[in-house]
C-alpha cells in the first residue's frame, strides 16, 4: 500500500477510529488490572468494540483506495459502521458508570452521590449523539434538518405528555435537592412509608402493610414531606392518659416516666416527659412525651401502653377512659390473684441458700415477704442499679439481658418459675449485675434487706451456711481443679477463704 492510499486511509471515517480505539485500548487494560470490583459487562462491551473496529480496519487495509467508495456503500459495512458507534456509545457509558458513577462520586457506603436519574438522562443523550453520528458519518444524511424537526416534535410532545414531562422535571428536583433518598421513612397526607425505590416518572413507598404505593413525582414535589429519617431518625411521641383525680400529679408523673423508660424503643435521650394538660369532667388529663427510633407510633406505644396499665396496677392508680359520656363504674374483680403464704414458705425453702432455716424463721420471711407483679416490658431488675433485696419467681418466665459488645442489651438466658434473681444485693448490698425484664405476666417474692435482718439476727449461724453455699457456688463457676487429694485439698482451702469474705461482707452489710 502506499502513502497516498495510507493518507486517503486516516484522512475518512477512521480518523474516528484512532480517536477512539486508541482510549478504549487503554481502557480496556486499566479493567482488566486487578479491582476488587470486577465488571464482566464492561469487559464484554471493550472486546465486542474492539473486534469491529479489527474487522474494519483490516477491511481498510486489504481493499485499494479506489475501490473504497464502493466498500463504503455495502449494506455489510454499513451494518458494521452502525455497530461501532453503538457499542462505542455503550463503551462510553459503561465507562462513566463503573469509573465515574460508581467509583468517584460514591458515599462511604456505597450510596452513589449522582441521582440515578441524571445518570439516566446523560446515557440517553449519549446514545442520542450515537444515533446523530450513524446518519451522519455512515449514511451520509444531513442531522441539521433532522435536529429541526425534532425540536417540533419535541414541542408537540410536550404538548401531549405534559403529566410524564411534569413528573420527569419533578423527579429531576427530587434528586437533586436531595431531601430523602432510597431508605429514608417520610410522612404526607397522612401517608408513611420507606422510600423503596425513586424514578422518572414517581417514588415507590413500603407501608407497614408490606405493600408498595407508587406516588408521582409531581404529587410530592407539591405535597409537605416530612422526613422521618433524617436528620436524626429519633421523633416524638405523645400519649394522652386520664386518671382519678384521687391520685395526685406527682404519683402519676412518676409511674408514667418509668413506663415510658421500660420500653425497648424508647431511647434515652432526649430523656421522657410529662404535661399535666388539663382537668376533665371526670378526671385528670396527663400527657406523656418520649422519643423512640421506630417508625410505627402504635408500635411505639404498645409497650409503653402495658407498661402504664401494669405500673397502675401496682400504685392503685385508677385510669379513665376518654369519653364524654356518663356511665356507671363498676368496680372489676383484679385478674391478678395474690399467692398464699404457704406458697411463698414452698418457694423459699426451695432456694438452697435459705436451706439452713427452721421452719420458723421460714414462716416469719414469708409473711414479711413482698408479692409484686409485673408484665412485658416491665423491668423487675436494672443493671448497674443499686439494690437491697433479691427476688424469687413465683410464676412467669424473665429474660437476663447485659450489656452488649456494640451498645444495648444482650439477652443471655430466660429463667422459669422458681428461679432467683439479685441474691448479690440482699447479702452484700452489690450493684444489679443484669437487666431481668418481664417475658409474661410475673409474680415475684421480694425478700428485703430487712426481712432477712431480722432473720440473721436471731440465727446468726445463718451467714456462715449462706456464706459457704456462695464460695461453693463461685468456685464452681470460676474454674476446674484437679480431682487428685492435692486439688481437693486446695478446693477446699480456697472455699474456706472465699467463705469467710462473704461472711464478712454479709454482715457488715446487714449490720449498716
Amino acid at each position: 500500500m502506499d502513502l497516498d492510499n495510507i493518507f486517503n486511509y486516516f484522512s475518512g471515517f477512521h480518523v474516528y477510529f484512532i480517536v477512539f480505539s486508541i482510549p478504549v485500548l487503554i481502557l480496556m487494560f486499566i479493567n482488566f488490572f486487578p479491582f476488587k470490583k470486577k465488571n464482566k459487562k464492561f469487559q464484554a462491551v471493550i472486546g465486542v468494540f474492539l473486534a469491529i473496529s479489527i474487522i474494519d480496519l483490516v477491511l481498510w487495509l486489504l481493499i485499494p483506495t479506489d475501490e473504497l467508495d464502493l466498500l463504503l456503500d455495502l449494506w455489510f459495512i454499513k451494518i458494521l459502521h452502525t455497530a461501532w458507534w453503538l457499542t462505542l456509545s455503550m463503551v462510553v457509558n459503561q465507562f462513566l458508570d463503573f469509573f465515574i458513577w460508581r467509583g468517584v462520586f460514591v458515599r462511604d457506603n456505597g450510596e452513589p452521590l449522582i441521582p440515578s436519574i441524571l445518570t439516566d438522562m446523560l446515557s440517553v443523550i449519549i446514545y442520542f449523539v450515537s444515533f446523530l453520528a450513524i446518519l451522519h458519518f455512515v449514511f451520509q444524511k444531513p442531522v441539521t434538518g433532522l435536529l429541526a424537526t425534532s425540536g417540533v416534535m419535541a414541542i408537540i410532545l410536550g404538548y401531549s405528555a405534559q403529566n410524564t414531562f411534569g413528573d420527569l422535571f419533578a423527579g429531576i428536583s427530587i434528586n437533586l435537592d436531595r431531601q430523602f433518598t432510597i431508605g429514608d421513612w417520610i410522612e404526607f397526607d397522612g401517608r408513611l412509608g420507606e422510600v423503596v425505590d425513586m424514578n422518572w416518572r414517581s417514588v415507590i413507598l413500603k407501608n407497614h402493610d408490606r405493600n408498595h404505593v407508587i406516588f408521582p413525582n409531581q404529587v410530592l414535589t407539591k405535597a409537605e414531606v416530612v422526613n422521618i429519617t433524617r436528620p436524626s431518625p429519633v421523633r416524638r411521641i405523645l400519649l394522652d392518659v386520664i386518671v382519678n383525680p384521687e391520685a395526685t400529679p406527682a404519683r402519676v408523673e412518676a409511674a408514667l416516666l418509668k413506663a415510658a423508660k421500660e420500653s425497648v424503643h424508647t431511647v434515652d435521650d432526649p430523656p421522657p416527659a410529662v404535661w399535666v394538660r388539663e382537668m376533665v369532667d371526670r378526671g385528670m388529663m396527663f400527657t406523656l412525651i418520649f422519643f423512640t427510633k421506630h417508625s410505627s407510633d402504635p408500635a411505639a406505644k404498645s409497650p409503653v401502653n402495658a407498661a402504664i396499665w401494669y405500673l397502675f396496677q401496682q400504685e392503685k392508680i385508677q385510669m379513665f377512659p376518654n369519653r364524654q359520656d356518663i356511665f356507671l363504674h363498676q368496680e372489676v374483680e383484679s385478674e391478678i390473684v395474690p399467692f398464699s403464704n404457704g406458697d411463698v414458705e414452698k418457694s423459699i425453702r426451695s432456694v438452697p441458700l435459705f436451706s439452713s432455716l427452721t421452719s420458723d424463721d421460714v414462716s416469719e420471711l414469708a409473711r414479711r415477704t413482698n408479692q409484686l407483679h409485673f408484665g412485658p416490658p416491665q423491668r423487675i431488675i436494672v443493671r448497674d442499679a443499686d439494690g437491697a433485696s433479691m427476688f424469687i419467681i413465683g410464676k412467669g418466665e424473665v429474660e437476663v439481658l447485659v450489656a452488649g459488645a456494640e451498645g444495648g442489651d444482650l439477652k443471655v438466658a430466660e429463667l422459669p418459675k422458681g428461679s432467683i434473681i439479685g441474691e448479690m444485693a440482699l447479702l452484700t448490698g452489690e450493684k444489679r449485675g443484669a437487666t431481668i425484664r418481664a417475658l409474661t405476666d410475673v409474680t415475684v417474692f421480694e425478700i428485703t434487706k430487712d426481712a432477712f435482718k431480722s432473720i440473721i439476727q436471731k440465727r446468726p449461724e445463718a451467714v456462715t451456711n449462706i456464706s459457704e453455699l456462695l464460695a461453693k457456688r463461685s468456685l464452681e463457676t470460676s474454674s476446674k481443679m484437679a480431682e487428685d487429694q492435692e486439688g481437693a485439698a486446695s478446693r477446699k482451702k480456697q472455699e474456706q477463704g472465699l467463705a469467710a469474705k462473704f461472711a464478712a461482707r454479709i454482715s457488715a452489710f446487714l449490720e449498716a
